[in-house]
């Protein structure tokens, strides 16, 4: 069984991280109702982190061409910041310059989140962020009621936008409106691609636009994750070289669920809606609501 529950987690993980029906939420009901299969183990966030890094491997395989022209804006960004820095206008930015500094903006809600959980478990020693997931993922009747809501912003992204506008006019606001959608989705069961989707679809982005931009904003949240949390998989605990093949097992296969999910989601962007995913947040969310009561009457 410990074998296959990394297994079968990484499937989960490939699956849900891209597609909007929200990774974190799915792994706390796996975990709560299928056992625990890391409880040899004293902290199984690091696990999985390492199966957010199999699919952030898989956004850097498919967005590789809109990676590799980023990078240069790195260097020429900042220096366009600093030649216009009395009035710097979005005409002055090249599409890459722009895309860049949205992604920057969407991020620094996220980050100054983390900041002040740092502050607070520096001053009070309580970090608000692991006590709220660590009671959330142990309740599945929130995990669950936290799904629906996903889904109704699903359901509702399309119904809400007034009217269409190209990357190209995406602004500074609606990139922070992005972020702040990304904030919140540190909830489990409230998907970070689907929250940021839905804030770009509001903010009148096309679903392509959308999703592409969701899928480049993962890669800073997955990357400072990874950062801050990976360095636990090391600590308190003896890893044998039977643990590090399971767990790189699972990671591969995240990576490749992963790849299969970006494809399908990119089809169902061009060619449907997200109501599909709506729905089955519906289903999933209810059911999980139903076997929370039954494990507290039970």
């Amino acid at each position: 069984m410990f074998i296959l529950f990394p297994l079968l987690l990484g499937v989960v993980q490939g699956l849900a991280e891209f597609l909007p029906i929200s990774s974190s939420g799915h792994l706390s009901l796996f975990q709560s109702f299928f056992g625990d299969g890391l409880s040899k183990y004293d902290d199984v966030t690091a696990f999985n982190v390492l199966l957010h890094l199999g699919t952030l491997v898989a956004v850097f395989i498919v967005y590789r061409k809109d990676i590799a022209a980023l990078l240069p804006t790195l260097i020429s960004l900042p220096k366009k910041l600093w030649k216009h820095k009395k009035g710097i206008r979005l005409s002055h930015l090249n599409y890459d310059e722009k895309t860049m500094l949205s992604v920057i903006i969407a991020t620094l809600p996220l980050v100054f989140l983390k900041l002040f959980d740092i502050a607070l478990e520096k001053i009070a020693s309580v970090s608000l962020l692991d006590a709220m997931d660590a009671y959330i993922t142990k309740q599945p009747i929130s995990v669950g009621l936290i799904l629906i809501f996903n889904g109704l912003l699903l359901f509702f992204s399309d119904k809400l936008v007034r009217r269409e506008r190209p990357f190209e006019e995406f602004r500074p606001l609606n990139a922070l409106t992005v972020g702040i959608f990304q904030m919140f989705a540190i909830l489990p069961g409230l998907s970070r691609s689907g929250s940021t989707i839905t804030g770009g679809r509001l903010n009148g982005l096309d679903r392509t636009s959308a999703v592409r931009f969701s899928f480049l904003l993962s890669i800073p949240a997955i990357l400072g994750s990874c950062v801050t949390e990976l360095p636990d998989l090391f600590s308190g605990t003896a890893l044998t070289a039977g643990d590090w093949l399971i767990f790189l097992g699972a990671t591969v296969v995240s990576c490749l669920v992963g790849l299969a999910s970006m494809k399908l989601l990119h089809y169902i962007a061009k060619n449907s809606s997200f109501k599909p995913f709506s729905y089955y947040c519906f289903a999933v969310g209810g059911l999980a609501v139903i076997g929370g009561v039954l494990l507290i009457v039970l």
